[in-house]
């Protein structure tokens, strides 16, 4: 009912699920019962790269981080006013997250956003969580004190999946 099959990823929401059409480059967002609420057009920034790989959701601020195959993380504002809205760009920021292509592993980094639309991002290798507020200006960094066993060594995979929720960051190992 959504007009899709085989969505490339699922965010929730606080009651509604967002559902990424990559091949066609927008994100679609589906209420109770599966059906379309709105669908997010989501402009790509050149010709030959920038593909939705991921994304995020901020409803209270009616946002979306979306990560693109170029490794940008763009901020795209997407007040509603119709049922077809296309996503403004807010701002955008270079990240060290890579993405694994089908069948070869896991990459690494990761990024989330929290309630207030914090965006948080990690290379998967360092100890720092960087953060960036509304405008897109860094904020303080969170440095992990990560020793033994809950740190990466030099050749092993490091983190790729990161959510923060009521203040707390969740991080998960390769």
């Amino acid at each position: 009912e959504i007009g899709m099959s085989a969505p490339a990823h699922v965010e929730a929401g606080m009651g509604d699920f967002y559902v990424a059409d990559q091949y066609r480059d927008r994100i679609i967002r589906c209420g109770a019962f599966g059906k379309r609420t709105a669908v997010y057009n989501i402009p790509r920034e050149d010709a030959g790269n920038g593909e939705i790989r991921d994304f995020r959701v901020c409803e209270a601020r009616e946002l979306l981080y979306v990560l693109t195959s170029n490794g940008v993380i763009r901020c795209l504002g997407v007040r509603e006013k119709e049922w077809k809205v296309d996503a403004k760009k807010l701002w955008s920021v270079k990240s060290d997250i890579v993405w694994a292509e089908a069948g070869s592993g896991s990459g690494h980094g990761g990024f989330a956003a929290d309630e207030q639309g914090t965006l948080y991002v990690t290379d998967g290798k360092g100890e720092i969580i960087k953060r960036f507020g509304l405008d897109g200006k860094p904020v303080e960094d969170l440095k992990l004190k990560l020793s033994g066993k809950f740190k990466p060594g030099p050749d092993e995979r490091g983190f790729n999946f990161l959510r923060v929720a009521h203040g707390d960051v969740f991080l998960k190992r390769a």
